[in-house]
């Protein structure tokens, strides 16, 4: 295919020697996107000069957007849409272009749908164009009524297409958490913040309703699955475990970037696009922003990005810290956990059902009373919710299991040994002051307590 073409170049009546070149270029050669600029270059000319009004932000008319081999067109009214259309056919005709009828269409920015016997009627050589309420222009889902709720959704599907792929080809190898959390972050978080920095401005930090949406509720489960517990656990407890912050923090610091990006290029209709929405501040994504990260006085250097980066982290540390404190599960996992970083034993045992035992009893995901009794089936008051695994009438909670329940004790007395002699002054601590321990906060009993966990777990089933 690349053997008998030849080529040169010319410049000012003079030309270069022939050189061998295939029809067209190779593929991913940098030469090829301006060709095809220099090709359609008369198009562009052709529709801005056309009579029909484009589309107008901050007095600037914008008629067509052209990215590679898509093109756009725009119109405020129906006449001037089908001129550009028209416009289009000829110039694919005289070009010698075909159009892929099959990926064109017609999409009607209206917050209410018309009906269908009043849909409008474009056609483009020869054929009607059909008219679509949503469209995937550059990987994202394009909504007619405007908002981003479709092309959230779409993304968290591909993330979790590409998750669930790459966990079927490494599950067998039980790879450490930290991979997959670099994994997650390398591969899978780019396709599900893709496009963020305009759709993610619009839940302004409220971390109750950003729970609820598709992108975080996907990096739930990412942090649910890794750590092998039910996707009803407990979501402040299962990011902490992990170090992990809610993704909206992420789209925070990317949003911010790019309000500095649009402002620095003030030549580009992405800039007048700015200065239309600095008009209605009810309605411009990046107000809240601006206002609490004081966008508008400082150039976005990579100081200022580490800022935003600390500032909302520390916010969200102090919001976890409210919301466990009031919460009644989590009464464990307060005594426990005494920091926001990847918990040590998940790094230390490597496997991964002693682990999730482990995990299990941390963040309260386990079938202890004190738990099964909160359930709507079998709920009882606190009081009520007794170990049925030994006779002391005591509230079968994580504390009771580990410690006092007759049933392990045994099992108890075999391993507190075991605590003793990497902690000797282990039996003098009062029992809530042993569960830190027993459940793998401290480094050096990591191991000891993952199989005293387990083997207790084990007699219970």
């Amino acid at each position: 295919m690349y053997d008998s073409n030849k080529c040169c170049v010319k410049i000012n009546n003079q030309r270069t020697s022939y050189f061998k070149q295939a029809k067209g270029v190779r593929q991913g050669c940098s030469l090829s996107p301006l060709l095809f600029n220099l090709y359609i270059n008369d198009l562009t000319v052709n529709l801005e000069n056309s009579k029909f009004p484009g589309l107008t932000v901050e007095r600037r008319e914008i008629k067509c957007l052209l990215f590679a081999d898509d093109l756009l067109l725009l119109s405020p009214t129906e006449e001037g849409l089908q001129e550009s259309l028209s416009i289009l056919e000829n110039y694919s005709k005289n070009w010698n272009l075909n159009i892929n009828a099959e990926k064109t269409k017609l999409m009607i920015f209206q917050k209410k749908q018309r009906s269908a016997r009043n849909k409008y009627m474009f056609s483009l050589c020869g054929e009607r164009l059909c008219q679509v309420t949503k469209y995937n222009y550059l990987g994202l889902t394009i909504s007619s009524s405007g908002n981003f709720d479709l092309a959230i959704k779409d993304l968290a599907e591909k993330a979790r297409k590409a998750y669930y792929a790459i966990r079927r080809t490494l599950h067998q190898f039980n790879p450490p958490v930290r991979l997959w959390l670099k994994i997650f972050d390398s591969t899978i978080k780019p396709i599900l913040l893709y496009g963020s920095e305009i759709w993610g401005t619009k839940y302004k930090n409220n971390y109750d309703s950003w729970d609820k949406s598709p992108t975080e509720i996907f990096h739930l489960e990412f942090c649910k699955n890794i750590l092998g517990v039910h996707r009803h656990a407990s979501n402040l407890a299962c990011r902490a475990e992990l170090g992990r912050f809610p993704l909206l923090m992420d789209i925070d610091k990317r949003a911010s970037k790019f309000y500095h990006h649009l402002k620095s290029e003030q030549d580009t209709c992405h800039y007048n696009a700015l200065l239309e929405m600095v008009k209605y501040p009810e309605r411009d994504p990046f107000t809240y922003l601006k206002t609490k990260y004081d966008l508008n006085e400082m150039d976005m250097t990579q100081a200022k990005a580490k800022l935003i980066e600390k500032e909302t982290k520390e916010e969200y540390y102090h919001y976890w810290l409210d919301k466990i404190e009031h919460s009644n599960k989590l009464n464990c996992f307060q005594k426990i956990k005494n920091n926001y970083e990847l918990a040590t034993y998940l790094t230390e045992i490597k496997e991964f059902k002693q682990r999730k035992c482990v995990t299990s009893y941390r963040i309260i995901d386990h079938s202890l009373a004190i738990e099964t009794g909160r359930h709507r089936q079998t709920w009882l008051p606190k009081e009520e919710r007794l170990c049925e695994q030994c006779n002391e009438g005591a509230v079968e909670d994580e504390l009771h299991f580990l410690t006092v329940c007759s049933k392990y004790s045994s099992i108890r007395k075999h391993y507190f040994e075991k605590f003793r002699k990497v902690l000797p002054q282990f039996y003098l601590l009062e029992n809530e002051e042993k569960l830190p321990y027993l459940l793998g906060e401290c480094r050096d009993c990591i191991t000891i307590a993952a199989q005293y966990v387990s083997d207790c777990h084990k007699m219970r089933k």
